[in-house]
């Protein structure tokens, strides 16, 4: 029985393309610290240009870790964030800066960041909306949009459901 080239063509993308969703899709592990007894989630998904992974403990306090992938340093000061297609002000936020340069020669510039409820509900109004970070650098500044469509692959969803809104 001979097999059609446009119906192993139709298969074909149909399995190149749900690779790709399962690539998008959060990865999720958990945990309990062995000293405290805290119970742990990680919640991280592919990225290329920019990274967020969220670390949440006890479901009520949580990280989020954002990093900008480059060729060059950008020696990040600080990283603003706007809800696309919103009036909201945009966040910025400042806390230290932790620089690597890979094997690839590539660099990560990551800032580790207390998710406060500004910062959650951020999270919260960008998952239908999308958003753009502004990475600013001792002189010069990069932006990184993200759509809606690809809401980090249901990313902030994860954190919505796996993270209590914060007091503060």
């Amino acid at each position: 029985m001979a097999v059609s080239h446009k119906l192993l063509t139709v298969i074909f993308l149909g399995l190149s393309l749900s690779s790709c969703a399962a690539l998008y899709k959060p990865q999720i592990r958990y945990s309990v610290d062995e000293i405290t007894g805290n119970n742990i989630t990680i919640i991280s998904n592919f990225c290329n240009t920019i990274c967020i992974t969220f670390k949440v403990i006890n479901k009520n306090e949580g990280y989020a870790y954002i990093t900008l992938h480059r060729e060059n340093w950008l020696f990040v000061e600080s990283i603003s964030l706007k809800v696309l297609n919103s009036e909201k002000e945009p966040i910025t936020l400042k806390q230290e800066v932790f620089r690597n340069i890979k094997d690839s020669g590539s660099i990560s510039e990551k800032m580790a960041v207390p998710i406060t409820r500004e910062l959650y509900d951020f999270f919260d109004s960008a998952r239908g909306n999308g958003f753009l970070a502004r990475f600013t650098g001792d002189e010069y500044f990069q932006d990184v949009k993200r759509g809606a469509a690809k809401n980090q692959g249901g990313l902030f969803d994860e954190l919505i459901l796996n993270m209590n809104r914060p007091e503060k």
